[in-house]
């Protein structure tokens, strides 16, 4: 029989074995921490996820979630090695591996979670100092933007991935825009209300693009939708092979006419080639059916070729129409004596380009063939029907009309410059002597006589670009184009549609704002021709003063949130 001090000590020493055994337990298994966003703030409703680093399924140990205060616990682990992994929705996902777990130690492990949008903020710089802005490859100029050549690597750049539809991996992003204003004519120019949205869906092939607004701005409502699916080129030219279908509706509030709206169907396809390291080519076709005057099917081909010339120099030939195939702006309408009428245009140009250090030059010569050309004009209108014998086309908004006038060949030589001065500041200028539709009436003639007193001549013109980025985000850009002798058109009319070659003064400004909601926003304002350059009086055939106008001042705002 064992003696009862003995048993004593026997129980006194299992149980501080026990409570040791526990205590070693507790304390080898104790992972605490805060999981915040970029800006500081706790998430609530964090995943945290506990990973074995020598297991071969990647099957979670241990899951927690975090509290309102962005705090999270995870307990009952073994010793050993760990990966914890920590998600919440609209931000990217964010790990820690090698985190060795002992007996007796209690960790604290903090996270923040970044957005796209901020992550790549944080990105380490690509390029080592000094090479920033002279190591850079050639690229084919864009169809949809003048700018002579890109200053940066275009793989390396996180906004090309954006824009082409983003980067192979499985990844939705979606940017939805509210813009409203005033001043634009309803005729193939900006609706007073507009709603656009782009949603992007990476696949491990290319990826697939859903893109289209709706505007409103009379009776019924314009829209448009472009699906796009653009596999990733792996050569040395960044241009992605896309394919693409297009529908646009159009709409007129004019009751006099039979067919007051236009719709439209596209298909097109894009693709690139490299001849023997010096020849980039991209080419494509559209085929479109819309409901207008004329023919009802278009089939427009499309190429864009250069030709290296040494280290620093190429020549370029470049061939597209000028129609239906920008998502971003409406076609342009007019009235004929058989209905509506749609106007496009044909522009092909053939150059020189070259860089210096920073510098970029660029000398070319272009010819415009342009048919059912609208020449802008603004004034009251008696009703929103046409005017068949003046050929005037009244917009919903009955502040606005277009006239036709025709069709104009055109041709001219342009002179550009391009500088990058610092990774916040981009400027541009050039130099053009071309073409222009030219009126002699005086203020008090008819509009009706419009056409009769038309002349083409070749005139001046000289403008410029600014891109500035600020601190925290905030982008500005603003122009100045300018065509001497007040002409009803400007020099190289097809390529005057972006803000960069818009007629006169215009400016634009991303402010990115504080966030209320997962993702990114930003306020975006619109101005153009803000000095209302440019406007010249016609008297209607009732007595009313109307005006012609390259461009009308108009003004819009909105907001933009991307998630």
């Amino acid at each position: 029989m064992i003696p009862a001090r003995k048993l004593t000590m026997v129980v006194m020493g299992a149980l501080l074995l026990a409570s040791s055994a526990l205590c070693q337990s507790s304390a080898a298994t104790h992972i605490t921490g805060v999981v915040r966003n970029s800006a500081g703030k706790p998430q609530k409703g964090a995943t945290v996820e506990v990973f074995a680093a020598n297991a071969s399924a990647l099957l979670a140990v241990e899951t927690a979630l975090t509290d309102d205060k962005g705090k999270f616990s995870v307990a009952s682990l073994l010793p050993g090695q760990y990966l914890l992994r920590v998600s919440a929705p609209a931000f990217l996902p964010s790990i820690q591996d090698h985190i060795n777990v002992a007996q007796n130690a209690h960790l604290v492990l903090n996270f923040t979670l970044s957005t796209i949008f901020r992550a790549e903020e944080m990105l380490p710089a690509r390029r080592a100092a000094g090479l920033d802005d002279d190591d850079w490859k050639w690229t084919l100029r864009s169809a949809e933007n003048r700018a002579l050549l890109h200053l940066l690597d275009p793989s390396l750049d996180p906004s090309f991935a954006e824009e082409r539809g983003g980067s192979n991996e499985d990844r939705t992003t979606t940017r939805l825009a509210f813009m409203a204003g005033g001043g634009f004519d309803g005729l193939g120019g900006m609706p007073s209300v507009m709603t656009d949205f782009n949603i992007e869906q990476g696949l491990s092939s290319g990826a697939l693009v859903f893109r289209g607004n709706v505007g409103y701005g009379g009776r019924d409502p314009d829209g448009m939708l472009r699906l796009s699916y653009a596999r990733h080129h792996t050569g040395d030219g960044f241009e992605l092979p896309e394919v693409a279908f297009l529908v646009r509706r159009t709409t007129i509030e004019s009751p006099r006419l039979l067919n007051s709206s236009v719709n439209t169907y596209g298909l097109s396809f894009t693709e690139t080639a490299k001849f023997f390291n010096a020849v980039d080519v991209r080419y494509g076709a559209e085929l479109e059916n819309a409901s207008v005057v004329g023919p009802q099917v278009y089939f427009e081909p499309f190429l864009d070729a250069a030709l290296n010339v040494g280290a620093d120099g190429r020549v370029f030939y470049r061939q597209r129409w000028a129609g239906l195939d920008d998502p971003d702006n409406s076609p342009r309408l007019s009235v004929s004596g058989q209905g509506l009428a749609l106007e496009r245009g044909r522009h092909q140009e053939a150059g020189y380009e070259h860089r210096w250090k920073r510098n970029h030059f660029a000398a070319s010569y272009y010819r415009d063939s342009v048919s059912n050309l609208a020449i802008t004009g603004m004034g009251p209108m008696e009703d929103a029907g046409p005017n068949l014998a003046d050929a005037i086309l009244a917009g919903s908004d009955l502040e606005s009309f277009t006239s036709n006038v025709g069709s104009m060949h055109a041709q001219g030589v342009r002179l550009q410059m391009e500088r990058k001065f610092s990774a916040a500041l981009e400027a541009s200028g050039h130099v053009t002597y071309g073409d222009v539709l030219y009126s002699s009436l005086p203020p008090d003639a008819l509009i009706g006589s419009l056409r009769a007193g038309l002349r083409r001549e070749m005139r001046p013109g000289f403008g410029g670009d600014i891109k500035l980025k600020l601190h925290r985000r905030t982008e500005v850009e603003s122009s100045y184009n300018v065509t001497l002798g007040s002409p009803l058109t400007s020099v190289d009319a097809l390529e005057s549609r972006s803000i960069s070659t818009a007629p006169y003064l215009n400016v634009r400004l991303h402010q990115p704002l504080p966030s209320f909601i997962p993702g990114h926003m930003e306020a975006i304002i619109d101005i153009r021709n803000l000095l209302a350059q440019g406007y010249r009086p016609v008297m209607s055939s009732d007595g009313r003063t109307l005006y012609l106008v390259q461009a009308p001042r108009a003004l819009r705002g909105g907001l933009a949130f991307t998630f």
